[in-house]
């Protein structure tokens, strides 16, 4: 199986956070992940936020509902309301 280019998939700027209908073909920018949310909203979160307690958590709850999927996207267990409280709750502690 050949190794996929990863270094074409990241755009540039600074956005914080989008929130996109799940069809959408928009990559990250570099220095952002993307997850979805079980209500099908993207955000597109910076990689720094990876270390945090929270996402810690979230990605924990979600391997132990979701499994260690390899295909698709990664999918967080709450809905975009949480997801938009738990961003900026970590937006502020990273002030």
């Amino acid at each position: 199986m050949p190794k996929k280019n990863w270094s074409g998939l990241t755009g540039t700027g600074s956005n914080r956070k989008m929130e996109i209908s799940c069809g959408s073909t928009t990559t990250a920018n570099k220095g952002h992940f993307v997850v979805y949310t079980t209500d099908q909203k993207r955000f597109v979160v910076p990689l720094q936020y990876l270390d945090s307690q929270p996402f810690q958590e979230l990605l924990k709850m979600a391997e132990d509902e979701f499994g260690l999927a390899c295909i698709g996207p990664l999918r967080l267990p709450c809905e975009a309301q949480h997801m938009e409280y738990v961003l900026s709750l970590l937006e502020k502690s990273t002030r």
